[in-house]
């Protein structure tokens, strides 16, 4: 008897999927579920649910006698817990991750989010030393600023580095952006938290420093910042050497704008170099 049963349980429960699975394929045809995994899993899973309640129902009632009944009852009782259960796993990711009937993949979802993601980061980071770019400079700049943002003295370092250009000429362009790429790290243990270091090309870097900056205290940042550049570095067996001149230049809020400042260091930076390299300027308007 007992193998009649199974069968039958068996029989019940591939007809019930069966139909899960082909009322879950007209939904998606009829652009009732969105085509994904989760979706159609999601719509299996209750269907079968709900398909397997019914047709235990159906056989407690046809069973006049006692012998099946505890099964049944046993089986009833796990279809609505399981149904319970799912029921609240569904409002779950439903609430966490939105609509699931009529909305995208969520596939699809982080997949564009990576990727709009990566595209941002590309527009606005230098591709050698991952650093900000000059575009994300001068929103940084832009955004330092405004008078909305507070007042306080901005200070922005430029620096550059000296003899670079004979690096690439006696150990070539591989070995000069090794030393690019081993600055930048050097920069950037060197920086505050607060402040942003950003490669403009070449041999160029600026730090926009944060908050509010005195004369003394901006020059005290880029000699921070001389000093962590001036060990030599160790490249594919050479032992390279290299100085910097850096220009400082300050501004308060709505003084200038971030050209106007980006170009106040430049000069200064070149007053620096002609002074000799290792040496810092501040810009002749702090300066006077």
């Amino acid at each position: 008897m007992w193998v009649w049963s199974a069968l039958a349980s068996l029989t019940i429960a591939l007809t019930y999927f069966a139909v899960s699975y082909f009322i879950a394929r007209g939904l998606i045809a009829s652009h009732q579920l969105r085509s994904n995994a989760l979706g159609l899993g999601t719509a299996m899973i209750f269907f079968s649910c709900g398909f397997g309640h019914l047709l235990h129902a159906e056989h407690a009632l046809l069973d006049d006698g006692t012998r099946f009944r505890g099964a049944v009852d046993l089986h009833m009782t796990v279809w609505d817990a399981s149904t319970a259960a799912i029921a609240v796993w569904y409002l779950s990711m439903r609430r966490r991750y939105g609509q699931l009937l009529h909305s995208p993949s969520l596939f699809e979802d982080h997949t564009r989010v990576a990727a709009e993601s990566e595209a941002r980061h590309a527009a606005t980071h230098d591709h050698l030393t991952d650093l900000p770019n000059r575009q994300a400079l001068f929103e940084a700049l832009e955004h330092a600023l405004d008078p909305r943002h507070g007042p306080g003295t901005r200070a922005l370092l430029f620096i550059d580095l000296d003899g670079f250009k004979e690096v690439n000429d006696r150990h070539g362009h591989l070995t000069g952006d090794a030393v690019l790429i081993a600055a930048s790290e050097r920069l950037r243990r060197a920086r505050r938290a607060s402040d942003v270091l950003a490669r403009l090309g070449g041999d160029e870097f600026v730090v926009l420093l944060q908050g509010a900056s005195t004369a003394e205290e901006a020059i005290a940042v880029a000699m921070r910042h001389a000093d962590a550049l001036s060990a030599p570095f160790e490249i594919g067996g050479a032992t390279i050497s290299i100085t910097t001149s850096i220009g400082i230049a300050l501004a308060e809020p709505g003084e200038a704008t971030a050209a106007e400042l980006l170009h106040r260091a430049d000069i200064a930076m070149y007053d620096a170099k002609n002074d000799g390299p290792g040496r810092h300027r501040l810009h002749a308007r702090q300066s006077a």
